[in-house]
């Protein structure tokens, strides 16, 4: 009869507790207390009068309910003191495993769990009570449960000591009771003593925590929270004398609690300079500093406090040193970052205006990306414009850094529709390719080098009309990291800016070459088409005159359709010459005119001579300035003097360059010709740009004389010291 009152008072109990608790789920531990409720409400029921069978079942539903109370219980207790962190996988599968095996080894053998009786005869609530390996279970959660209350409490600072003390009580008489059960005691009334025991917690718990009618976590100790802040905290006397110091700040300033306390805080911020006049005042403030910390510097962020009491007499001064090195060093390296993207941006736009031809821009670039973005392969891919259909369109390789000859040659083209530039044409962004071998839309031919990381970009112009791919940019790494978020931001910057300047480059070039071909147009016109024109007229006139019975001077008919075809074909050899030019940077100021007499009056009929002294030193700026001005001057003796000779004469004169062309053409009144053709400004402006003088010498059937003299330039004085040395 008192077993079936203490499992109806269990009964009772359990159902006011899971009801309370299942109305707060939000309360610390909730969960598992309707769990625990839950489990002893079956539990009792076992116990009722009628209900209580000798049967196996009955036995090893008692046995899980107990086993899923105590672990229940453990949880709670886990929740409540603020130990989440501990209720992970290697505490959660014991305490599903060990109930289940308990169960299955107590339904295969009772014997083999230490039930000690006969399962006929005995009823279910004596199981638990003979089952060794199920006492000594419940006996170990409730030590669980025992040190993690009496932590609590402990952390609680003694408040609500009157509660909490009834909990701890409460665990530990039940805790007697499984003990006695485990020493195979007898009990002075005939209750079950396991059931017992929890009975006794369960009020225990029931006083300490809805007493108040709340359901409150443990409330955290002033002291508790100030040693686990993560910020330094020290706390000065009016002296600006070191009282305490929390965990943290022994942790930022190298030092220990019992080493600093009594001194003064220059003494241990010493990096901090005049620290001691700026604690003086009674203001708060707060400063940024870079302090030594064992061997490694840090960068704090102090703030300064004045602490006063109830009557704003001053007590001290509390100093809170917030660690600020990880922010300080990833702003260092965002710094840095960006320092980089503008020195390789500036390096690129250097190199599309100092090489002429996009193979060599390429080159240049490949070299320039290929270290700031770690990588050991680079290859660029350019639209081949030569196919006239969209589905004939495809990228070449262009350039490349890293790449094996064997995989050179399959990578020469690359189709529009393959599986990466369908992805590149939605996106318009940088693509990370992270498995190179197993992701299709890795080309073929790169699937097969030993790289773990590849990010392709796309090539598009900011002036692209539709964001028009003109190529791409490939990237790759043989080891971790892979290519960061960061790291694709800078490259989609970097493959804008190349592929502007490539399209600016191509356009610019195709302009050019617009210009040019009207400019041969318009000189072919003007000039080998009127002499042509010219040679068609004489001709029709004279045939007319002669089928008219008419006389006909031949001798002088023949003699200016000569003229005229010798001026046609001095004028073409020179158009031919212009579309192939003497390269200056390589041939140099003479050589370059020497093969312009040679390449045009040489073979005009021209008799041309050059004369150079020896020694002649120029800039590079003042070559090409001489030889287009010589060449504008040859350029006129070829159309309009109808010279036999030229001389072209380049001397030394003291502290000056004299470059003279002379023929012995038609000349012209030079009073006259002052502003010139085009020819004649295009001299001018050329000798105004190099600080020349020009002095054009000329009479009608005298010839002409175009003279341009440039100063020499000085050398330094320390390379004049140097020579004469």
């Amino acid at each position: 009869m008192t077993a079936s009152w203490v499992a109806l008072a269990c009964l009772l109990l359990s159902v006011v507790i899971g009801i309370y608790a299942a109305r707060h789920p939000k309360a610390p531990g909730a969960a598992w207390l309707v769990v625990m409720a839950a489990g002893l409400a079956v539990w009792s029921v076992l116990y009722l009068p009628g209900i209580a069978t000798p049967t196996k079942a009955g036995a090893v539903l008692s046995l899980l309910c107990g086993q899923i109370v105590g672990s229940a219980m453990l949880l709670f207790a886990l929740i409540y003191g603020r130990r989440p962190e501990w209720t992970g996988p290697n505490l959660l599968v014991p305490l599903v495993v060990v109930p289940i095996m308990t169960v299955v080894l107590f339904w295969a053998s009772p014997g083999a769990v230490g039930f000690q009786g006969d399962l006929t005869n005995t009823a279910v609530q004596a199981v638990g009570s003979q089952t060794t390996l199920h006492a000594a279970y419940l006996l170990l959660l409730g030590v669980g449960t025992f040190v993690l209350l009496m932590d609590a409490f402990r952390r609680s600072g003694g408040r609500r000591s009157l509660r909490s003390a009834a909990m701890l009580l409460a665990v530990g008489a039940s805790l007697v009771l499984e003990i006695l059960v485990l020493a195979r005691a007898s009990m002075p009334v005939p209750v079950d003593p396991l059931l017992t025991g929890l009975l006794i917690c369960l009020t225990g718990l029931w006083f300490g925590l809805y007493g108040s009618g709340r359901l409150d976590p443990v409330p955290i100790p002033r002291r508790y929270v100030v040693d686990r802040m993560p910020d330094g905290w020290l706390m000065l006397d009016e002296a600006n004398r070191i009282i305490d110091i929390n965990a943290a700040a022994e942790d930022l300033l190298g030092v220990t609690r019992a080493d600093v306390r009594g001194l003064q805080i220059s003494a241990v911020l010493t990096d901090v300079p005049n620290l001691g006049n700026a604690l003086d005042g009674n203001q708060d403030l707060e400063m940024r500093r870079r302090v030594r910390s064992q061997e490694n510097w840090r960068y704090l962020s102090i703030r300064v406090l004045s602490l006063q009491d109830h009557r704003d007499r001053p007590l001290g001064k509390l100093v809170v040193c917030s660690d600020q090195t990880k922010q300080r060093l990833a702003e260092d390296a965002r710094y840095r970052a960006r320092d980089e993207m503008f020195v390789l941006l500036n390096t690129i736009s250097s190199a599309a205006s100092n090489f002429v031809e996009l193979d060599d821009f390429l080159a240049e670039v490949t070299y320039q990306i290929i270290h700031p973005f770690h990588s050991q392969l680079v290859a660029i891919f350019l639209l081949d414009e030569r196919g006239q259909q969209p589905q004939d369109q495809s990228l070449y390789l262009a350039s490349h850094l890293g790449l094996p000859d064997e995989i050179v040659d399959s990578l020469t083209s690359l189709p529009f529709g393959s599986p990466v530039l369908d992805s590149l044409q939605l996106s318009r962004q940088p693509l990370a390719i992270d498995d190179i071998a197993g992701d299709d839309r890795t080309p073929d031919a790169m699937r097969q080098l030993n790289f773990a990381h590849l990010v392709i970009s796309p090539l598009i112009p900011t002036a692209a009309e539709g964001g028009r791919i003109i190529g791409l940019i490939c990237l790759a790494r043989r080891e971790d990291p892979a290519y960061s978020a960061d790291e694709l931001i800078r490259l989609g910057e970097v493959s804008e800016q190349i592929a502007t300047l490539i399209d600016s480059t191509r356009r610019s070039k195709l302009a050019i070459a617009l210009s040019e071909r009207q400019n041969l147009i318009k000189d072919l016109h003007d000039s080998v088409s009127q002499k042509l024109y010219a040679l068609v007229t004489m001709t029709e006139a004279a045939q007319a005159s002669l089928e008219a019975g008419g006389r006909v001077d031949l001798n002088q008919i023949l003699t200016r359709m000569g003229e005229n075809a010798r001026q046609a074909a001095r004028e073409m050899r020179l158009f031919l010459y212009q579309l192939r030019p003497a390269d200056i940077e390589k041939d140099g100021l003479i050589g370059a005119i020497h093969h312009r007499l040679s390449a045009v009056e040489g073979r005009a009929s021209v008799k041309a001579r050059l004369l150079a002294d020896d020694g002649i030193v120029l800039s590079k700026d003042k070559e090409v300035a001489l030889y287009y001005i010589a060449q504008e001057a040859l350029n006129n003796i070829i159309r309009h003097a109808y010279a036999q000779t030229v001389l072209v004469t380049l001397k030394k004169e003291k502290q000056q360059i004299v470059l003279e062309v002379r023929d012995d053409g038609k000349g012209f009144d030079a009073a006259e010709a002052q502003s010139g053709g085009m020819g004649l400004q295009n001299i001018r402006e050329r000798t105004m740009q190099i600080n020349g003088r020009l002095r054009i010498v000329s009479k009608p059937g005298q010839g002409t004389r175009v003279i341009i003299t440039v100063p020499v330039e000085r050398a330094p004085r320390t390379a004049q010291r140097r020579l004469a040395s």
